[in-house]
């Protein structure tokens, strides 16, 4: 699954090394699942299974913050203000770009070099109209995957950015576009190839990204991206995954200077403060910066001197192998507030070509100091030990609750008999919805309206919360001390109409039975019951009494309706399907959406 080049793996071995720690027993090599996978061998206990498989600084990440175009990317004012391409997935992406158009003068040059991006999948909206064809009424197409118009209005955005500031740096080859030709039509029609180009490297960036924290955001992170996906499964009722690996960092820092702890969220507690007296506010401001600055010039001092005395010892000494338990041991100094951070002799050994081996040295106890601080680094963890003996590959999760239609959209794959794939009977709904107003006078249709309007404005939101409420969650780690924050939240589709959907067990969602019972809901009911209740807690209490219970009669009314939408669906499929680049995996997944409605159908026959 990962677009990782063989014949670069020792290459890109060696950047890992010099750039963090990653575990020499670990092996990359091809995998049976597709790509390049990591392999390892389980020591004979647990106890001598370090669980640190890799870690990182994260100033070593190929991010935004850390590129040489970042304050190009910082000063650039969007022609398009929906585009920000100084952060996010649009700030990643470019600076990719630019760091692998620059070669071998990139930081991450063996990294980047290492990615088979010529061979890499394209986004699913830049596929040829063949296969968009036979995607026809699938989720892809439901959910608007198919359409180009955001990863364009992308494009252009990036030309223009390449454009302004060429005079600064060499305008990458995917970007090198007249600029009277920065259109949609242009682009579609005269530089197609550029935009699947640029499509190639979408992927191979947003397939690659990890969310690091509040200052770094998405980033691509070495190593941590060579282990492939395993899928979850459904263990009584509970999803369950199956990984062997976590990616975690320390999320919570500040968003202006990246620190776990600073004086910006002080200082921004101050300005938030109404002080009536302005006049002396600003008196003492200036004297505590004058105080930090007299604190700074000390303090930068005192560190010029230790600084100094450091490299002087340094010249001395040689970091023979960057293991985990020399990391600890400089982690435990930093706790221990030890302000002498020589090595220790005993790990050092004598320079054999001194010039050479001093910049060595010096590299590495840099290293090793970034290390040695875990707030500051990404770690990939060990967190199940896999169930076979021998050297076995290990894998990470994707996310264990992406269904095929995401997987596909940002990975490239879908994977057989996903437990996350559901089918959307939105279409199917609003369907009924219009024969429903079509059959009735104009203030039974403004009723219907009304209910929908609630349903958006307030219901949908307290719908999720009791449904939420009463889920009994079922732990799905085995790991009591489990430190995953998502794996207590239940996720539901951000608007109402996604919601109305048929499960991967081919059970409906609680949702959809509690809409369909609101239109059937009398509007008395309806209007002195719900609309003109204000206070939430009693809200709360009546939305669960009178939609989110269903007598059994109701049950098969609402079953009979939903397996004729069901059957709607199926039928809405192409009759054929025509010859295409991704005919078969197209096939397998909507033979796998037909699956689940028919398992409703039958359900309920």
């Amino acid at each position: 699954m990962s677009s990782t080049f063989n014949t670069k793996v020792d290459s890109l071995v060696q950047w890992l090394d010099k750039n963090s720690h990653w575990r020499e027993d670990l092996i990359i090599k091809e995998s049976k699942f597709g790509g390049s996978g990591v392999f390892y061998q389980a020591p004979d206990t647990e106890d001598d299974d370090d669980p640190i498989l890799l870690r990182i600084p994260k100033t070593n990440l190929l991010a935004p913050k850390n590129s040489f175009i970042f304050n190009l990317l910082d000063e650039y004012e969007p022609i398009n203000p929906e585009i920000d391409i100084s952060q996010g997935i649009y700030g990643l992406v470019i600076s990719f770009i630019y760091e692998h158009s620059i070669e071998n003068n990139s930081p991450w040059f063996e990294y980047i070099e290492s990615m088979d991006i010529e061979n890499s999948e394209i986004p699913i909206c830049l596929w040829d109209e063949s296969d968009k064809a036979n995607l026809k009424h699938t989720e892809v197409d439901l959910l608007n995957m198919l359409d180009p118009k955001d990863l364009i209005n992308f494009y252009i955005e990036s030309l223009q950015f390449a454009n302004l500031n060429q005079q600064f740096i060499e305008i990458p080859s995917v970007f090198d576009i007249p600029r009277v030709c920065f259109t949609k039509e242009d682009i579609l029609n005269k530089y197609n190839e550029k935009l699947i180009q640029f499509g190639k490297l979408i992927q191979t960036t947003i397939s690659r990204a990890f969310d690091v924290d509040n200052y770094y955001g998405l980033s691509l992170v070495p190593g941590a991206d060579i282990f492939n996906h395993i899928e979850p499964k459904m263990i009584d009722g509970v999803v369950q995954g199956r990984e062997n690996i976590h990616f975690v960092c320390d999320a919570n820092v500040c968003d202006i200077c990246g620190e776990g702890e600073c004086e910006h969220e002080h200082e921004e507690d101050i300005e938030g403060d109404i002080d009536e007296d302005i006049e002396e506010r600003d008196m003492e401001d200036e004297g505590d910066i004058e105080e930090d600055a007299d604190s700074e010039e000390e303090s930068s001092e005192e560190e010029g001197e230790h600084i100094e005395q450091v490299d002087e010892e340094e010249e001395e000494e040689e970091v023979k192998e960057l293991t985990m338990d020399y990391i600890y041991q400089l982690e435990q100094e930093i706790f221990n507030e030890e302000e002498d951070t020589d090595l220790d002799p005993e790990e050092v050994s004598t320079i054999s070509d001194e010039e050479e081996q001093i910049q060595d040295n010096g590299a590495m106890s840099d290293l090793a100091q970034e290390l040695s601080d875990g707030s500051k680094c990404c770690d990939v963890l060990l967190i199940r030990r896999p169930e076979t003996s021998g050297i076995v590959e290990i894998f990470n999760s994707y996310g264990n609750e992406l269904a095929n239609c995401y997987l596909l959209q940002k990975y490239g794959f879908i994977t057989e008999d996903n437990i996350n794939d559901t089918c959307i009977l939105s279409v199917e709904f609003f369907k009924y919805l219009k024969d429903l107003k079509g059959k009735v006078n104009s203030e039974k249709r403004k009723e219907i309206e009304n209910k929908i309007a609630w349903l958006e404005t307030i219901g949908y939101d307290l719908i999720n919360q009791i449904v939420e409420s009463q889920h009994e969650h079922e732990h799905a780690c085995q790991d009591e001390d489990c430190e995953d924050d998502n794996c207590n939240q239940m996720e539901y589709p951000e608007s109402w109409p996604l919601s109305i959907r048929i499960k991967h067990n081919g059970e409906c969602t609680i949702q959809t039975y509690a809409i369909l019972k609101l239109l059937d809901l009398k509007n008395t009911t309806f209007k002195y019951k719900l609309l003109s209740t204000t206070k939430q807690r009693e809200l709360i209490s009546r939305i669960s009494k009178l939609i989110l219970q269903h007598t059994k009669q109701e049950f098969e009314l609402y079953n009979k309706k939903l397996s004729g939408w069901c059957q709607q669906r199926i039928e809405s499929y192409p009759n054929s399907q025509t010859p295409s680049k991704h005919s078969n995996l197209i096939n397998c997944l909507k033979q796998q959406e037909i699956k689940i409605l028919k398992n409703f159908i039958d359900l309920h026959s």
